[in-house]
């Protein structure tokens, strides 16, 4: 088996809220986890929220000239539809985090100030569209990736798999897409809308309605969890109970 139950709770509380005892952990966790994680939720939630049940994670690369994704995503609704993938697990520990720590009193109106201040670090507006303002940490995902075999470029479409909670107009929306121009200075976007996934939001709203557990099937991070298992353990100190102190 490859299953990895996460707590939703303390999982949110790990990447989203300041914690100088975690900050030191914080990159080597994400590099454990993250990729992984964040594509295994955003099939969860369109499983299970979208309805579409055959939605998977494509083996091999997802490649372009001169550029690499993280991976592809098959999709069909009415039609194939392939994503192109890139994932960042930005945290509010983490490089290219928004300084934004959330806070698990937050009202529903100071929650979507959050959303948008934070869509706002990572995208600015241009006329009716965005782009990116840091495009040297996500621009690739606007160039034309070589499609898999039983596809076209038609088929093709950009998405950003983030970790952190955003969104334009500041709704709980874990999945929307916006119109996309490429960033000043870079090259021209190959796509004209960018689909985002926030894990963050999905895991947030799923916590809002009583759900504490969730049971994902990620085989590297359960095989780097047994790995560790086998060559560490933590020393009781002698005399005490760990479980009981």
């Amino acid at each position: 088996m490859s299953s990895v139950r996460i707590n939703l709770s303390r999982t949110l509380k790990f990447y989203d809220i300041a914690d100088k005892d975690v900050k030191g952990h914080a990159s080597s966790l994400k590099a454990m986890s993250g990729e992984e994680m964040n594509l295994a939720l955003l099939v969860h939630y369109l499983h299970e929220v979208e309805g579409w049940k055959r939605a998977k994670v494509l083996e091999g690369a997802c490649a372009g000239a001169g550029a690499r994704l993280d991976a592809w995503l098959a999709t069909h609704r009415r039609s194939p539809l392939l994503y192109q993938v890139e994932v960042k697990s930005w945290s509010v520990h983490g490089y290219g985090g928004a300084p934004l720590a959330y806070s698990e009193t937050m009202t529903e109106p100071e929650r979507a100030d959050y959303l948008k201040k934070s869509w706002a670090f990572y995208f600015e507006k241009v006329g009716r569209s965005y782009r990116f303002r840091h495009p040297a940490q996500l621009g690739k995902v606007l160039r034309r990736m070589r499609p898999r075999p039983g596809f076209t470029e038609a088929d093709a479409a950009p998405l950003a798999c983030l970790w952190t909670s955003l969104h334009p107009q500041g709704k709980p929306e874990p999945f929307f897409t916006v119109p996309i121009v490429a960033a000043e200075g870079s090259e021209v976007s190959e796509y004209k809308t960018l689909t985002v996934f926030s894990a963050s939001t999905y895991l947030r709203n799923m916590a809002s309605e009583g759900v504490e557990y969730l049971v994902l099937d990620l085989p590297r991070l359960n095989a780097r969890m047994q790995l560790l298992s086998q060559l560490f353990s933590i020393a009781e100190p002698e005399g005490v109970d760990l479980l009981n102190t």
